[in-house]
């Protein structure tokens, strides 16, 4: 088993900089740190910031598949001032998680499978709290049942903007070899869905915005190689 853990903690000024690594078992890593790099923009305070990341590998030999985990957890507390107005005390609390699972076979077919989770919460002492959140997940299929002809499909599910909105791309990507006339063709297509925009929601402690970023319209390609 292959895991890792990583954890940054930030205090006040009073606590300086103490760090320590080592091995929790024969293939665990993990690093601790306490430091107090950064400062707040009000004069006598000071942000607490606490982070922690995880990461985990494994390989399941008896069913042929990999695992990857990834989560980032933090957390910021900070002091500010907004126009003028009176001092705010700022929370913001964030989660990122990846996972992944792909599989080893010994046959013609094989396949990647996962997803993707955002939150992120933002509380102020004079403002109601704001919230984001964003999710995807993501298939990878491998067909190749010759050294010819491999053909591969790519799905990508998205739930992003305010509403979170649903967006799917789908990118096929089949080819061929001619072994006696050393010849190659592929042919692959993107954004089969023909979407013209891709919406994106961001928030802070003063704003929230939504942005609408353009997309390539749908593309069919032909390649063809002969090798002399």
């Amino acid at each position: 088993m292959h895991s890792g853990i990583f954890v940054f903690i930030n205090y006040p000024d009073h606590i300086n900089n103490i760090s320590f690594s080592g091995r929790g078992s024969r293939n665990c890593r993990y690093h601790y740190e306490i430091n107090n790099h950064y400062g707040s923009l009000v004069p006598g305070q000071d942000r607490n910031n606490q982070i922690l990341l995880l990461n985990l590998k494994k390989y399941i030999d008896f069913i042929r598949h990999s695992i990857n985990v990834d989560n980032n957890l933090s957390f910021f507390e900070y002091d500010n001032f907004v126009n003028s107005d009176s001092k705010r005390i700022n929370k913001n609390y964030n989660t990122y998680t990846r996972f992944s699972l792909k599989s080893a076979f010994d046959s013609p077919i094989n396949y990647t499978v996962g997803g993707i989770f955002r939150y992120n919460i933002f509380k102020t002492n004079i403002s109601s709290e704001s919230h984001s959140r964003y999710y995807s997940f993501f298939q990878d299929l491998s067909f190749k049942p010759n050294k010819k002809l491999n053909i591969k499909l790519y799905f990508d599910e998205y739930f992003v903007g305010r509403e979170n909105k649903f967006y799917m791309f789908i990118r096929p990507n089949v080819s061929y070899a001619f072994d006696k006339c050393n010849l190659s063709v592929e042919a692959t297509a993107y954004n089969m869905m023909n979407y013209n925009y891709l919406s994106e929601y961001g928030i802070s402690d003063y704003y929230s915005e939504e942005a609408l970023y353009s997309v390539i319209p749908a593309q069919y390609l032909l390649n063809i190689q002969l090798r002399f």
